[in-house]
């Protein structure tokens, strides 16, 4: 009987100090995922011109235009919409003509219909132009 308490008294210790669960490792790996992303944010906003969480080196899409960040970091989910809104759009009026310049071909995307939910998705090294 004390041999088989001391063998569950082990097995308990080494299950509490010594094993790694899957969740615990998973938010291991997590927390040093947001830190890192925290740290670039940090880095990026020491560059001039950078959005928030754009970092020199990886894909951009470019905004010309009244916006306080005229360079955004590319995401396989960055749409037009939700790029005016990271760029911070300044004008207090809506913009009257945009236009996607992609690999040499400008694509005009109309601002009605971008304001009645028909987004545009955008690719890296995209140039918005927003005409107020």
């Amino acid at each position: 009987m004390k041999s088989m308490l001391r063998w569950w008294l082990v097995l308990a210790l080494a299950a509490l100090t010594g094993c790694t669960s899957n969740s615990g490792a998973r938010a291991r790996a997590q927390a040093a995922y947001f830190q890192g992303r925290q740290q670039a944010a940090a880095d990026a906003q020491q560059t001039q011109g950078v959005a928030p969480g754009g970092v020199q080196g990886l894909p951009m899409v470019y905004i010309l235009g009244p916006v306080r960040y005229p360079s955004l970091p590319w995401t396989a989910d960055l749409t037009l919409a939700r790029a005016i809104v990271a760029a911070g759009y300044l004008n207090t009026t809506d913009p009257t003509q945009i236009v996607v310049n992609r690999n040499g071909e400008a694509i005009p995307v109309s601002p009605q219909s971008l304001l009645q939910g028909q987004d545009f998705p955008l690719l890296p090294g995209d140039r918005v132009e927003i005409r107020p």
